[in-house]
């Protein structure tokens, strides 16, 4: 100890002797370590960290897996729900729950407020072992209760009723209707962990779907493994469950089960990105390292004499490497203090990337466990940058560097090689985050100039919901939403305005209906036939957005219960059903009450343009709108509309004016989901825009500590070859032959590096596939881009020391040592 002591303080004074290197050194790998660091926390938060009193390991989700190709899962229906857990052994517990929404109002909290709710089945809590924070849980009892007991999450406990510790007991109104808070949850507990609920609510009679019906699939199921229990036991389980029912019932023929880890849900698209950046960091990472080990053998070549004088006085090989290891691990252990430091500043940068809405469950800590990877990389970094160049100092000729005053004459071939090798890795290094920055902004370039198919800027949205007390049936919810967008059009500075069911880009409920051009009477199971995408609008919807008009008209106010049932298409449908015809006045089957035997059909009075739907990157699929004023079926599933108004001036400057015009038809409405439409747009393009953005600069990093490496290792070769330049200009050699012998030795390592750093991405690209849009992982233009601007720069560090070596004067030149 007392001798590791000794060399922590040697190697300490060795450092601030020459500040410069050490500052250069310490912030290169502060930086490195700093980001690794500050992306393992949000992939330990994301990818590790089991969520706040849920043991997530051991919790699934349980979906119906349609078996027709294009279709991915689906939501369940009760029966299906109730025999699984009847006929699995897989699991401890099974529970369902949906997704809800709630106007709180009433005196005494406030402004009207609109909050997520989910209703459960009450052996959700007992299964999750809750301790609340006042009052309990939902139990079995409350499935019989009248008094509609609720549980409220801690942060709404805190944000409307100031924690009132008597608060379970007391009546809330919810979509004005009382609820009892039977109690308030523990702090950051979610269920569904991905979605920031409110209000937790007993599930009862269904409201959308019959207690019998297995098409009405609008349902969600979580399961509890069993210890022991792997998940491809459960699902080759479930695979024989779900044969057994499509035998038994024609509704399930066509489908499937899928089971999925809850972690591997929640996360979703965003593991893909993190995992990216994190190996796209190892190599930023790996190339500090090999930075700073060429620092540290240019620094060691100044010290031959000192370390062949210990040498001399009888330290060994190992005794030496062990303090220049010493050294560089002082050196790496300042630079990894430094880069934990640094590690909140980029977890906040990337959390202001990553939009709150999109990831409320995520909580970013920087714990034991962030803190032990990041001493490990710490470690691992000073053993690459301190090993080699230990090994290649502690090795010499004693007498010969004794007798050379400390100069390696006879060694220089040796040391050329070394540096051409680290200048060929670390552009090598280089190359493989840069070809990934470029193909990502490449493709995000690409997805952001796609068309959605209608117009984006004066566009201001908002959400609302007909609360079931006030507006009971189909036609009180269709009149509320026609005297809303009647209100709002005629407000000073909008232009046009409507509601509708689903928004584009926008988090909805989505609605699929069958659709049939023949009568589907004696057809059998409608949910046999094909299925579009099924939305209510009311007038003025399509216009507010500019979706052009192919053919036809949109609805008017003639459209009305009484009148002939019509339905306006886009080109998709149009295509797919009316090929080579015009659909316009022709009859069409859609949706659940057209299917009916002996129904009639709905008339195509129009066709629109195509418009994206929730990402840039899916292609339009046929869709169909049906005036607000005809549907009557499914009101629960439209009772959420949103609003859409086309404003003359800045979107939001105009939201005050139509809340005070929704207040007039309802003062009790909650509105929410307040964004311009850009701003949807935005966010729908967010993990393109995270991982291109965050690898763009990680990228620059990676080409300054390159290009740092190559301008330190061609200064270094171009004094140490002093006087063999001084020779050659004695001789007869011009300025510009010195130049360019000095830049075709960089030249030949700069392209050697690039080619191999190429070759390795066009390996490791593959795995960035499924962010890509519009643009393959091994195009050909980027990486000939990301070569040529590496090349540019490599050659620019070259030429500053070639250009100073053409200038020798071979006088100095001869004389030098």
């Amino acid at each position: 100890m007392q001798t590791l002591w000794q060399d922590l303080r040697y190697g300490a004074r060795m450092l601030l002797r020459k500040p410069g290197f050490t500052l250069i050194a310490m912030i290169t790998l502060a930086l490195a370590i700093g980001a690794n660091t500050a992306i393992f926390s949000v992939v330990n938060a994301v990818l590790l960290q089991p969520y706040p009193h849920i043991e997530t390991d051991r919790w699934v989700y349980l979906w119906e897996r349609p078996k027709l190709e294009g279709l991915t899962q689906v939501a369940v229906s009760l029966p299906n729900y109730r025999d699984w857990k009847q006929q699995s052994r897989s699991f401890t517990e099974m529970a369902l729950w949906q997704s809800w929404s709630f106007n709180i109002s009433g005196s005494g909290v406030g402004e009207p407020e609109r909050v997520r709710a989910a209703v459960v089945t009450t052996n959700l809590f007992s299964a999750l072992n809750l301790t609340p924070a006042a009052g309990r849980m939902l139990m079995e009892e409350d499935n019989r209760s009248t008094e509609r007991p609720i549980v409220i999450s801690h942060s709404l406990w805190q944000r409307r009723f100031a924690s009132d510790p008597n608060l379970p007991g007391k009546k809330i109104i919810l979509n004005l209707v009382p609820h009892t808070v039977v109690g308030v949850a523990p702090p950051e507990f979610s269920f569904p962990p991905n979605v920031k609920n409110d209000v937790w609510v007993v599930y009862t009679q269904s409201a959308i779907n019959s207690e019998t019906d297995r098409s009405g699939r609008g349902y969600s199921v979580v399961a509890k493994l069993k210890p022991g229990v792997s998940l491809a036991a459960a699902q080759a389980e479930m695979n024989t469950i779900a044969e057994r029912l499509a035998s038994q019932y024609q509704e399930d023929k066509d489908f499937g089960v899928q089971v999925i880890a809850m972690r591997e849900s929640v996360a979703g698209d965003f593991r893909t990105p993190l995992l990216a950046l994190f190996g796209a960091l190892g190599f930023v990472l790996l190339l500090a390292s090999v930075n700073i080990a060429n620092l540290q053998l240019v620094r060691l070549e100044a010290r031959r004499k000192e370390l062949a004088l210990r040498s001399a006085l009888g330290a060994g090989r190992l005794r030496l490497i062990r303090q220049l290891i010493t050294e560089s691990l002082v050196l790496v252990v300042a630079a990894g203090v430094m880069g934990v430091w640094l590690a909140p500043v980029g977890v906040r940068l990337l959390l202001w990337l990553v939009p709150s809405e999109q990831v409320p469950w995520l909580k970013v800590k920087t714990d034991v466990g962030v803190l032990l990877v990041c001493a490990g990389l710490t470690l691992l970094t000073a053993l690459l940058a301190g090993l080699v160049p230990a090994l290649r100092a502690s090795s010499f000729d004693l007498m010969r560097t004794l007798a050379a005053g400390g100069a390696v004459t006879g060694g220089v071939g040796v040391s050329r090689r070394w540096r051409n090798v680290f200048i060929v890795a670390q552009l090598a290094l280089a190359v493989i985050p840069l070809a990934g920055a470029g193909l990502l902004a490449n493709s995000f370039v690409r997805l952001r100039s796609v068309d959605p198919g209608f117009q984006t800027d004066h566009l201001v949205t908002l959400s609302y919901s007909a609360p079931r007390a006030r507006y009971q049936d189909p036609a009180a919810i269709a009149r509320l939403a026609e005297r809303l967008a009647e209100e709002v059009r005629h407000a000073p500075g909008v232009k046009e305005t409507g509601l509708v069911q689903y928004l584009p880009f926008a988090p909805a409920i989505g609605w699929s209906q069958a659709v049939s051009r023949q009568d589907p009477q004696g057809h059998g199971n409608p949910a046999e036939l094909p299925h579009v995408r099924f939305t209510v609008a009311t007038t003025g919807y399509l216009e507010s957005l500019s979706i052009p008009l192919k053919m036809g008209r949109t609805f008017t106010n003639a459209d009305t219960r009484e009148s002939v049932p019509v339905v306006v298409i886009n080109e998709s449908l149009a295509k797919k059903y009316f090929p080579d015809e015009n659909p316009i006045g022709k009859p069409l089957w859609i949706g659940h009450a057209q299917l009916l035997p002996g129904s009639a059909p709905r008339t195509v009075v129009g066709v629109v343009g195509d418009t994206r739907r929730d990402r840039l990157e899916n292609a339009p699929d046929p869709a169909a709108w049906v005036p607000i004023s005809q549907q009557s079926f499914g009101d629960t599933l439209w009772r959420t509309l949103f609003l859409v108004a086309h404003t003359e001036t800045e979107p939001m400057s105009a939201l005050s004016v139509i809340r005070q015009r929704i207040a007039s038809v309802d003062a009790e409405l909650a509105l929410t989901n307040i964004m311009t439409m850009e701003d949807r747009l935005g966010e729908s393009v967010w993990r393109q825009r995270f991982t291109a953005s965050v690898l763009g600069v990680f990228s620059f990093i990676a080409l300054a500590i390159a290009m740092l490496g190559v301008f330190g290792i061609i200064s270094y070769l171009v004094n140490q070859r002093t006087r063999e330049i001084g020779v050659r200009m004695a001789l007869g050699a011009l300025p510009g032959d010195i130049f360019r012998l000095v830049m075709k030795e960089g030249l030949v390592s700069v392209l050697i590096g690039i080619a191999i750093g190429i070759a390795g991405s066009l390996g490791l690209t593959r795995f960035l596939t499924g962010l890509l849009y519009g643009v393959g992982a091994n195009d050909p233009l980027t990486f000939a881009g990301v070569a040529l601007l590496l090349a540019l720069v490599a050659l620019a560090a070259c030429s500053l020391p070639a250009h100073r070596a053409a200038k020798v004067d071979p006088m100095v030149a001869l004389r030098y040592e």
